[in-house]
């Protein structure tokens, strides 16, 4: 993934203190089953021997990294140093990356340490949602820390697991957070008070805007459950103290039809899409 584009270790494995080797990376469930066997390491490692000899040939792929930088270059919306640190880091990356392969393979076929993920579970469709909202910014804290209450209205169609989540009047808070890449990360919770702990209570909407060249309010923004333009989550009551407690999350597209976020202005626009929830993943002796 790009989180970890000639990198050796990606942050979301969760320990800080493994060294991969060079040659191979097994994280994944798949992955690290079939590294376990013999006859799959040496199928793996005959193929990227071959790859090496075939495919790698570093002067082709640094004419390749050249011309593409070339290419976005007046198109970047950062000016920043940032881009040529990358683009030296990739060129290290291939030049170095046959010689430690090779001299790594010549100890023998490395051994994958690092402790496996657990296996996820499910994931179902359990509703759907559509939404149609208008909010205006307040400068009122709110009792959830770094939100501010809002007003707006809403019109509200939410079904969870077969059943119709009434969401009249619904109470509205913002949040908005400067990111590290430039541009701002908005929040948005319609919240309906009065219910039972788990029921379903909180709407969540997340996106991003402000970044040179973006406008918001051109295209529909893809809703995904992850590293997707935008995300939606459906709550449980009493969730926001700490880690939310997430009934369902939404799959579908946020389109907004006005964003004027400053003093005096709104946000509206419509939310879309189906609600899938992770269920906890099946044992051995859940199949027997």
């Amino acid at each position: 993934g790009a989180d970890q584009l000639a990198e050796d270790v990606n942050p979301l494995w969760g320990e800080p203190g493994f060294v991969p080797p060079k040659s191979v990376k097994a994280a994944a469930e798949l992955p690290h089953r079939l590294y376990s066997l013999p006859a799959a390491r040496e199928r793996y490692f005959a193929v990227l021997q071959n790859l090496l000899k075939e495919v790698w040939h570093e002067e082709q792929l640094q004419r390749q990294i050249s011309g593409l930088l070339a290419l976005i270059e007046s198109e970047r919306v950062q000016s920043d140093g940032r881009t040529g640190a990358s683009v030296a880091k990739l060129q290290r990356f291939v030049a170095d990356r046959r010689r430690d392969i090779e001299d790594e393979l010549h100890s023998g076929h490395p051994e994958w340490t690092l402790t496996p993920r657990p296996a996820l579970g499910r994931v179902s469709q359990t509703g759907e949602v559509e939404l149609e909202f208008t909010v205006v910014p307040g400068d009122k804290e709110s009792d959830i820390p770094g939100f501010e209450e809002a007003s707006g209205s809403a019109r509200l169609s939410l079904q969870l697991n077969g059943r119709e989540i009434p969401f009249e009047n619904p109470r509205f808070r913002l949040r908005h957070d400067r990111t590290p890449w430039g541009g701002t990360r908005w929040t948005l919770l319609l919240t309906r008070d009065g219910v039972g702990p788990e029921q379903p209570a909180t709407v969540e909407i997340v996106f991003h805007a402000g970044r040179a060249g973006q406008s918001v309010t051109d295209e529909p923004l893809r809703v995904d459950v992850f590293a997707s333009p935008a995300e939606a989550r459906v709550h449980a009551a009493n969730s926001r103290a700490e880690k939310p407690n997430v009934l369902a999350s939404v799959g579908g597209h946020l389109r907004l039809t006005e964003f004027q976020p400053g003093k005096d202005g709104r946000i509206a626009g419509s939310l879309s899409g189906d609600l899938f929830t992770m269920e906890a993943p099946r044992s051995a002796a859940d199949d027997r």
